[in-house]
């Protein structure tokens, strides 16, 4: 038997900082800062030709760290091939060994191979092998662990076509760089170089005995590499590393507060005007801010008004600001025009952590109509007024709310609530139904069971009603509960919560419902539970109605019986939509809790402490992005390839997760999930290639019903110096229900990687991996991003 192989030799080099003299950096911004990566960084044609002698005891050359190394010039000689028979006349179960020395003339070395024994060549192409210095003087490979893999091109059907077989060598070395956690690449290749020919015995025994092959190749057999040094190719967009300025904290309050104000600043930023009295040239009342409970007298400052404008200061009785809790600092600005009688309050705070880490400043202002009531000796007074700020820093926009729930503000909804809760029924369907798929000419499948509700009902206390239609993995079996709502909730938004359940055993329908009463000083929040037994339930049986067989299609879909609770006498007499026939069925329930809450809890409530808010978390807190491992601890880096005859085997790919601070902690989860899933396999990521383009810009795809707070996150990346530019865009509707606000953040660094180089390993399609993994510190990579408001009515932040 002729056999015919080819040979694609890749003895990677892998150069430590101990073998090449340097100290690894995670950071770089330009690759060649380096002398000696200056001098590698040009064609082939300028390296230099001289000879260069490897003494007695050295290392193997490399040009990690020798200047004068040379493009190499190959000989392939000692070249022995044997081949073992385990299953006769199957060659695919053959196992294959080869020998052979790999010299370097240009460079003085040479190296001894061993490849293999190895079986189902045709399954995979790549294979690892050992290669040690000829001359056993010369260290071994040790501190910079080789690695080389060989390639068989054909299996047994094709060596009588082909007798003469392409040998393409090919020597990559990973050199660490003195600025760079991404190694330098260097790459001599000869492809396709040297032919082979050998022949080895046929039609031998099942004896696993090694049969010595005949290699009629002449050797040796020379040929020179082309040099390819680890250049950025020319005619691509780069991505000029703009790294930002390091974060610098302002620091918070001295000393801390014992409570942060910013939540209830973003929420209420509104004052209260008490006990307000005007003569002719005079103006003088009490200011309390329900953000930061700063109280103050505000009076005519007579030196600085005029008649038609009147200047009020603004101070706490006693003079100073002694009881401000918060340490708010506040600086209020008043004047009351007599003209058109209107008041301008602005008011300048800020706000700090408890820890004395950050603080925030606020700024927020209102004119109104001041709606004094005047007497005949000229005196206008007024007793109470609040005010609703306008914010005007860190966020230009006015807090809003969320509407009371529906039927809160029903007249007499506290007291039926309280009394006897009921619920009133106009459309009720339950079907548990048994179908089966029948098939042309087949068996038909096992029957499977399917359950379903339709139903309307009202709530006769605050008079809401509630409609939804239940599927069967809601109502998958008797004891379950399922919820009557199909729309996401909204953050913060109070809503009627419906969960109904049907125990089709005991033909009862039970329902629990809470909801809210806003009639009465004291809202209320009431949860009550109900049952009853539809008068009506039974089974309609169309088994053997139809063919056993489908006849007239493929398969088709037999409804063998349906067991149906209804308030009508008959399953056909159930409409399609529409009220129940009268009487209307009534639900008499049960309270199981009244909860009384604060008193502006459904119309305008105060944040709850220590519980997140998007908002407050995105501009009143340092927002941190937190780069993590992706799934199951993946590497920040992978790259596949480095082959420069095929882009679409040579690949870089990034599995990364960001977690923003800004809504990590969202409930009810505690942490939101990270923005997994980002990997991305794309050969213009990978260094010192032709196709090396880190300019391209990659977009997040947001799933389906996840990370609804994500609007956007971009990333482009220059794996060769660990370059990073991210953008992430997120929205919040807590304090803004009403409308949406879109924060942008940016950050542009290095990111520290941890690089290593394991052991070379096939790839499906005979193309190897270049073996690079690149991790993120265990913990993360923590950056501080700048962040501002892109888009939504809330604006832009005061320039003033």
């Amino acid at each position: 038997m002729q056999l015919q192989v080819g040979l694609q030799l890749f003895a990677l080099l892998l150069a430590t900082t101990a073998s090449c003299g340097r100290q690894t950096s995670p950071h770089v911004q330009v690759l060649n800062d380096e002398p000696s990566v200056r001098n590698s960084l040009q064609p082939a044609r300028y390296v230099r030709r001289q000879k260069t002698s490897v003494p007695t005891g050295s290392k193997l050359p490399s040009p990690c760290d020798n200047d004068q190394f040379q493009v190499p010039v190959y000989v392939l000689t000692n070249v022995s091939a044997s081949k073992a028979y385990h299953f006769q006349w199957y060659d695919e179960q053959a196992e294959w060994q080869l020998n052979f020395t790999l010299r370097d003339t240009a460079n003085n070395y040479a190296l001894r191979c061993i490849w293999g024994p190895f079986g189902h060549l045709y399954k995979q192409d790549w294979k690892d092998f050992e290669c040690s210095p000829e001359d056993a003087s010369i260290t071994p490979p040790g501190l910079f662990q080789t690695q080389n893999i060989l390639k068989v091109e054909t299996f047994q059907r094709e060596m009588a076509q082909y007798p003469n077989g392409p040998v393409s060598i090919v020597q990559q070395w990973y050199c660490p760089s003195k600025n760079a956690s991404y190694p330098l690449l260097y790459q001599a290749s000869a492809d396709p170089g040297l032919l082979l020919e050998a022949h080895c015995p046929a039609n031998v025994t099942d004896d696993g005995i090694k049969h010595a092959c005949n290699v009629t190749t002449p050797l040796p057999a020379a040929v020179t590499a082309k040099w390819r040094p680890p250049t950025r190719p020319t005619g691509k967009a780069e991505l000029i590393p703009r790294p930002d300025s390091p974060y610098v904290s302002q620091g918070g309050l001295n000393p801390p507060p014992a409570e942060d104000c910013s939540d209830m600043s973003l929420t209420h930023p509104d004052w209260t005007v008490e006990d307000a009295v005007y003569t002719t040239g005079n103006l003088k009342f009490s200011l309390t801010s329900r953000a930061t409970k700063v109280r103050a007298v505000c009076q005519t400052d007579i030196s600085n008004s005029t008649a038609a404008a009147l200047k009020l200061s603004c101070s706490q009785p006693g003079g100073g600001f002694t009881e401000d809790q918060y340490r708010s600092q506040p600086v209020f600005t008043v004047e009351y025009k007599t003209d058109n009688k209107s008041l301008s309050i602005r008011h300048d705070w800020v706000c700090g952590d408890t820890g004395g880490k950050y603080k925030t400043e606020f700024r927020a202002s209102k004119t109104i109509p001041l709606p004094l009531i005047c007497t005949d000796d000229n005196v206008c007074q007024l007793k109470s007024l609040t005010v609703q700020g306008e914010l005007l820093r860190p966020l230009k926009f006015t807090p809003l709310f969320f509407p009371a729930p529906p039927g809160a503000d029903t007249k007499g909804c506290t007291s039926n609530s309280a009394k006897q809760p009921a619920w009133t029924i106009s459309k009720f369907l339950f079907k548990e139904t048994s179908s089966v798929f029948m098939y042309k000419e087949r068996k038909p499948d096992t029957p499977e069971v399917t359950r379903s509700l339709d139903l309307t009902i009202q709530n006769q206390a605050n008079l809401f009603t509630q409609s939804c239609t239940i599927y069967n993995y809601q109502l998958n079996n008797d004891s379950s509960w399922a919820k009557c709502q199909t729309n996401y909730p909204i953050e913060g938004k109070r809503e009627i919560d419906t969960w109904v359940r049907m125990n089709l055993a005991e033909e009862t329908f039970s329902i629990s419902q809470t909801w809210y009463c806003n009639d009465t000083v004291t809202p209320m929040q009431f949860t009550a539970t109900g049952s009853i037994k539809p008068p009506f339930c039974g089974w309609h049986n169309t088994t053997g109605d139809n063919e056993p067989y489908c006849t007239s299609q493929t398969s088709c879909q037999e409804i063998l019986n349906t067991h149906w609770c209804a308030f009508t006498n008959r399953l056909d007499d159930i409409p399609s939509s529409g009220p129940l026939p009268l009487p209307v069925p009534t639900i008499n329930g049960t309270v199981s809790q009244s909860l009384p809450l604060p008193q502006h809890e459904l119309s305008d409530p105060d944040p709850k402490p220590n519980t997140w808010s998007c908002t407050t978390s995105s501009v009143a807190k340092p927002v941190v992005w937190r780069l993590v491992p992706g799934p199951d601890g993946a590497p920040f880096v992978t790259t596949h390839g480095h082959e420069e005859a095929d882009a679409q085997d040579t690949r870089v790919g990034i599995t990364v997760s960001l977690d923003n601070s800004a809504i990590s902690s969202r409930p009810p989860s505690g942490n939101i999930f990270p923005l997994n899933g980002i990997g991305w396999w794309d050969h213009r990521l990978a260094p010192y290639t032709p196709w090396f383009e880190p300019s391209v810009t990659y977009r997040y795809v947001q799933q389906a019903g996840y990370y609804k707070d994500v609007v956007d996150w971009t990333v482009r990346f220059d794996p060769s110096n660990g370059y990073l530019e991210l953008n992430h865009s997120w929205e919040c509707v807590d304090k803004t229900p009403q409308w949406r606000t879109v924060f942008t953040g940016s950050w542009n660094g290095f990111v520290g990687m941890n690089c290593s180089f394991p052991t070379v390993v096939a790839s499906q399609r005979g193309h190897t991996q270049s073996g690079i993994v690149c991790h993120l510190p265990a913990a993360g990579f923590t950056v501080m991003p700048k962040v501002w408001v892109e888009s939504g009515k809330a604006g832009k932040p005061d320039p003033a």
